[in-house]
């Protein structure tokens, strides 16, 4: 999608409301709103609060030209890295005098690193710019990377790229694992949302039993590559954690713990296994009705992998046990 003479309302900008959004002829790009999940009512109300708002069009001290960007800014860690790869994949089919404006939090210094070897100079962090103003593009490519677009979001295919990330990262004098369980932060309330209830005693549970517990947001992403490259086994939640095994080599067997957030409504209503297959025995299209699957498949397709469905938003014991005893040896 190509515009003429848009603004962009960057993500921490006093505008708060109306963050995340491009402009254009004093009206907002509706493919441009954070999250397409929004009640209808409320994208209604704030396009009218947005119309009746007097913003300074004349006093613009940025002005920027030929740039390109994603429709989707999340904060994210996992979703970030997905937009870095989303754009570097668009640049390698573009000329090269544009340049592609990402959010990146400024805490996430992994994900800046990685942006910066692949973009260079051609690189704008929105977190950087002026908070206090619209920004102007003259000339902006907009592409859809939405949930709602399978095509983009989350799909993997370049061999290129991962290669090129693998070469970047990869180092010898970084300890390996064989069995590893990537944790997660509970840093926000995103976080907090899609947790399990009893990752603490998973994560006990694992550790008594030799496999490493490895939080990703809390080492560098090259140091990451490198204890896990090697890998026999990684256990790890559903979510944009996923994101993290794209540029690895497929030799590992994946376990996702799938939780309860991230299961279809006639899923969630089901209280074990029995249910599921009976469900599933009755109506086998129900199997279809899974988005987070169909979401992850480019991503997992080349590994050997296993989802483990939570009951009550936690992983039970037994379900524990059966990872343990379906280790790759």
């Amino acid at each position: 999608m190509d515009y003429n003479n848009v603004y962009y309302v960057p993500p921490n900008s006093k505008y708060y409301e109306f963050r995340h959004w491009i402009i254009k002829d004093k009206t907002y790009i509706p493919s441009s709103v954070f999250n397409l999940s929004y009640p209808d009512n409320m994208i209604i109300n704030l396009k009218n609060k947005f119309i009746s708002t007097n913003f300074d069009y004349d006093n613009i001290n940025i002005n920027f030209d030929k740039i390109i960007m994603t429709t989707y800014w999340p904060a994210c860690y996992g979703h970030v890295f997905d937009s870095i790869y989303v754009l570097y994949n668009f640049s390698l089919t573009m000329v090269p005098d544009h340049k592609y404006i990402l959010f990146i939090p400024l805490e996430f210094n992994n994900l800046i690193v990685l942006a910066n070897f692949l973009f260079g100079n051609k690189l704008i962090n929105s977190a950087n710019l002026d908070q206090c103003k619209l920004i102007k593009i003259n000339k902006l490519i907009l592409i859809n990377n939405h949930t709602n677009d399978m095509k983009n979001f989350f799909n993997y295919n370049n061999n290129l790229i991962k290669q090129k990330i693998r070469n970047y990262y990869d180092s010898n004098s970084i300890e390996q694992y064989q069995n590893i369980f990537l944790t997660r932060s509970v840093n926000s309330e995103h976080d907090k949302s899609s947790v399990l209830d009893n990752l603490n005693d998973i994560e006990t549970f694992f550790y008594s039993r030799k496999i490493k517990i490895i939080d990703p947001q809390k080492i560098s992403d090259k140091v990451l590559y490198n204890n896990i490259k090697n890998a026999k086994n990684i256990i790890l939640t559903n979510g944009s954690a996923l994101s993290s095994l794209i540029i690895l080599e497929p030799k590992s067997k994946i376990f996702c713990l799938n939780s309860k957030r991230y299961l279809p409504d006639w899923r969630k209503n089901c209280k074990n296994d029995k249910e599921v297959q009976i469900l599933i025995k009755n109506n086998p299209l129900l199997l279809e009705q899974n988005f987070e699957k169909k979401l992850w498949y480019p991503t997992l397709k080349n590994f050997d992998y296993i989802y483990i469905d939570s009951f009550m938003n936690i992983i039970t014991n037994e379900q524990l046990y059966f990872i343990i005893n379906n280790l790759k040896p």
